[in-house]
Parts: structure tokens; sequence; C-alpha cells
């Protein structure tokens, strides 16, 4: 990707491979990142594939195997600077190498893993007691604090120190 950026689009469910090859056909570069869970690959982000956007993008909504490309007012919303790249640089074998466990800081990308909001992404805020932190989740719009156990929280994007 040259002068353009990243946006995501959702997919029909296990449907990821058949949307980016037919995103591929229609001339968009995709990135679907890998992780090893348990014993077996997933989409690191089940359901939500990168898309590259160069000039034109009103063809990905029609896109077969695309539900449709999440978007901020009329434009396609754009993935933060650097977080597209920051997860190839992980990626070994095509299996994005997570991060070992470690004390979450303010502003961390999370992954919650468990519960309600279970494969939800959200900014880690602080501790809320001994086992049980915080999270900022995008929710309608809105930035919700809203209060996890500690244990199901996975680091995706470590802001840095």
């Amino acid at each position: 990707m040259s002068g353009g950026f990243w946006s995501v689009c959702q997919v029909e469910t296990f449907r990821e491979k058949v949307a980016s090859h037919f995103l591929k056909l229609n001339g968009f570069e995709t990135y679907c990142p890998k992780i090893k869970q348990e014993n077996r690959i997933a989409p690191m982000f089940p359901g939500y594939l990168f898309v590259a956007i160069e000039d034109r993008w009103y063809a990905i909504g029609q896109t077969t195997g695309v539900i449709r490309l999440l978007v901020a007012g009329d434009y396609p919303a754009r993935v933060r600077n650097g977080i597209v790249e920051s997860i190839k640089l992980r990626e070994n074998n095509g299996v994005v190498q997570l991060p070992g466990k470690r004390w979450l800081r303010q502003g961390d990308v999370v992954r919650i893993t468990r519960g309600s909001f279970a494969d939800s992404f959200a900014r880690f805020d602080a501790m809320a007691g001994k086992q049980r932190s915080r999270v900022l989740l995008e929710m309608l719009g809105r930035t919700c604090p809203v209060v996890v156990p500690k244990a199901d929280l996975e680091l995706v994007y470590a802001v840095a120190a």
C-alpha cells in the first residue's frame, strides 16, 4: 500500500478467505492476520478483514462475502497508522506471535476473550481491583467503561512505553 490507508470490513462468518479472494479480484489489498488458538490456526479478528483504501472504495460493500465496510460518517473508518504494520511485524510463518502476559498499560489495545463482550476490542484504562480491569469499549459511537476479569483480557497492541 503506497498512498492510502487501512480500513476494516465485516465479512460473513467463517468466510474471511472468500471475501479476501473476491476483494483481491477487485483490486483491493487485504490482510487477515492469523493466530494460533489452542490446536488450530484462526483469524485474529474473526469476521473482519483489513482492506487497503487507495482512492475508490464503494465496490467493497458489494463484494462477495463482505457484509459492510466500517465507516465513520460517509467515509471508510481509518485504522490508526502503524497498527497493521505492527501486527505484520509480529508474524512468523503466517501466524502472529502474540506477546506474552505482561502488565497492561493505559491505552493498550486488548481483546476480551470471555463473557458478554467476548471477541470485542477495547483500550485498557486501569485496574479496578486485584483481579478486575476497567477497559474502554467503543459501542454505538460512544466510549463506554466496562469492568472485566483481568484473566479475560489478551494484549493485541501495546502502546509505546
